[in-house]
Parts: C-alpha cells; structure tokens; sequence
C-alpha cells in the first residue's frame, strides 16, 4: 500500500508481594536495527526514556513512519521493533555496620522493600516483526515465476555482418506468472568490443575485465500477468572484420522465492559476417605497342582497386607483376622496360612508393 506510518501501543504493568505504589523505569525502544527503515515520530536517535508507571499500570503509544527511499528494496523483509525496559534503583546510602557486645553502633538504613525483577517470571524484553502486505498469500511467502526471452532484432538470417550499421538492438522481455515478483529484473553481460550506443534509465552500467554488466530493474514488484519489455542499443562499430561470433548472457532475478529461477538463464551466441569483396581493374593508354619504336617509347598503366560489400576492408594488398626483361635463344639478357616508382591516389591523399621489385 501507500501507508507512510503505523501506530504500536507499549504497556507496563507488575504485581508482587509489598510493592511500591509506583516504578520509576527506564523505556528503551529499538525500530529496525539491521535496515533502519522506520522512526519514532519526533525522534531521531534511539529512544531511551524514563517513565514511571504506577500499580495500575501504564500503556504509552508511539507512531512509527517509514523512509520511503530505504523500503522498495526490502519489502519482504518485516520490520523488528524491540523493547526493553529496565527498572531504575535509587542509590544506597551505605553504613558500616558492627555486630558485638557493648559495641555502640549507627542505625541500619537498609531497606527491606527494595523492588527487585523476578528474572524468571518477568517479561522485561519483547521483540515483534511486522511484516509487509505483500499480497502473497496467507504465508506471506511470495512464490513467482519468471519468464525470460531475448533475441537481436533486424538480423538477416540471424547474422549481424560487420560494417552493415553501427548499432543493433537487443530485445529482452520478462513476464510473471505467480505471485509478485519483488525486485524483479534482468543481468546483461555485453562482451568486448561492443559498447553501449545510450544508456538506459533502468540500467545501471559497470566495468568487467572482457566487457560490461547491466543490472536492470523491470518491477517492484512485477505482478502476475504484467509483462516487461527491454531494448538494449548496442554499439557495433568496434567489432574487427574476421570475428566471428559474439556471446551475451542474459540471467532473470527477484527476491522472491521463484519458481523458475534457475532456468531464467540465455546465453545468446550473435553469429558474426564479413561481406566484402576486392576487384582490380586495369588499362593502359594505348592498346598496342610498337616494338620498333621502343627506345622512343613511354606507355603508362592505370590499376583501380574496388573494394564492394557492407564491411569495411583494413588493408589491401595488390600484387603486379610486369615484364621487364627477356631472353634471346643465346641466352642474351635484354631489358624492355625500366619502371618508374608508382604512384598511388588515396582518396585525396597521394602516396609514393619509393622501393618496389
């Protein structure tokens, strides 16, 4: 519910043989003290009061608030209030006192009606838990039971090819079929070199030694029937041309008692692709040469290296091998040609090769 506060009621009372007409007791009440989630209306230290309490007794009532920001996390756990009470002694005026013949002595100022706690047939100390309405049953066990899905979205056979978009989606959905599901959510492990294109507002991000760790919560609680949808925007353009798959685990959690817990675990394998392809193309000036015209001649050769598909290409290599030489029957050496070093254009860039065989 949405209460902000409830009220307890804390009595006193005793008999016994010659008591006084009233106690003078000291009150200690202790809310919460593991999660601290609960105070006492207009205290903000732990209370601890003297308060007489005559033979009729005394009832005295508390209002106890919770904080709201430390209960969302602990609803399954009830609140522990503890008191104790004590009772306060006057101090004793103490006398020396001498037992003898003829021995002149001051009067005994012990006194004979002195209240004293029956350990065992008192009740000095109590502890009750109050738990929260959970909507659990009448156990107040909640007994959930999750159900995991997660996929890629936009694959074309379910591979991703590298370079075809930088980002890609992961889809992840939870949905309850039992009893509520308190802090219900979902652990997303992301390997390297896939980062995060935005974060999510549900997600908390944090750093593993080959990746990242998503912790996100869907439902505090998830009830029966409601269903949760996640998408994770994963960041792509660091993945390396030759990759060839990518694993991301996926794993269903609550602090509830559930059902299906231990098989609310994916592990998906992303299939990973290259699609790329290298074509040269080559001509030269002139289709043909005249033998007889070759010490006055010059003939240039232009090659053009395309590269085609959706991933990129990190180096290329082209190989030419050209003619300069032949042998004549005798075996004599002649050289056709001598190579000027080539010239590559780059985009704007223009690169010069300076040692070529």
């Amino acid at each position: 519910g949405n209460e902000t506060y409830f009220n307890i009621t804390v009595c006193l009372s005793y008999i016994g043989k010659d008591v006084p007409s009233s106690l003078n007791v000291t009150r200690e009440i202790i809310l919460d003290e593991k999660l601290h989630r609960a105070s006492i209306s207009g205290v903000n230290k732990p209370y601890r009061h003297s308060v007489i309490v005559p033979d009729s007794g005394r009832c005295e009532a508390f209002r106890i608030y919770l904080k709201r920001a430390h209960l969302e996390q602990h609803l399954l756990e009830p609140i522990s209030i503890r008191v104790s009470q004590k009772l306060i002694r006057s101090e004793e005026i103490k006398t020396l006192l001498l037992v003898g013949r003829n021995i002149s002595q001051e009067q005994d100022t012990f006194k004979k009606y002195i209240p004293v706690v029956n350990e065992k047939q008192s009740i000095s100390h109590m502890q009750i838990n109050i738990p929260f309405a959970t909507g659990c049953g009448e156990d107040n066990i909640c007994i959930s039971e999750l159900h995991l899905k997660s996929s890629f979205s936009s694959l074309i056979s379910g591979t991703f090819v590298i370079g075809s978009k930088s980002e890609l989606e992961l889809k992840i959905g939870l949905v309850n079929t039992g009893e509520p599901a308190y802090m219900a959510g979902v652990n997303i492990t992301i390997p390297f070199p896939v980062e995060l294109a935005k974060g999510h507002m549900d997600c908390q991000e944090s750093s593993l030694l080959h990746g990242l760790q998503l912790n996100c919560y869907l439902g505090n609680p998830l009830r029966s029937g409601n269903q949760k949808e996640l998408t994770v925007h994963l960041d792509m353009s660091g993945v390396k041309v030759g990759t060839e798959y990518l694993t991301f685990n996926i794993s269903a959690y609550t602090k509830s008692k559930d059902k299906n817990l231990h098989e609310n675990f994916q592990q998906l394998h992303l299939n990973l692709t290259t699609d790329a392809n290298i074509s040269i193309l080559g001509k030269s000036e002139e289709d043909v040469y005249s033998y007889f015209k070759a010490n006055e001649m010059k003939f240039k050769q232009i090659y053009e290296v395309q590269k085609v598909g959706l991933s990129s290409v990190d180096v290329a290599e082209i190989d030419i091998s050209i003619p300069v030489q032949w042998f004549e029957p005798n075996r004599k050496k002649i050289n056709l040609l001598e190579l000027y070093s080539p010239k590559v254009k780059l985009n704007r860039y223009v690169c010069i090769i300076i040692k070529f065989t």
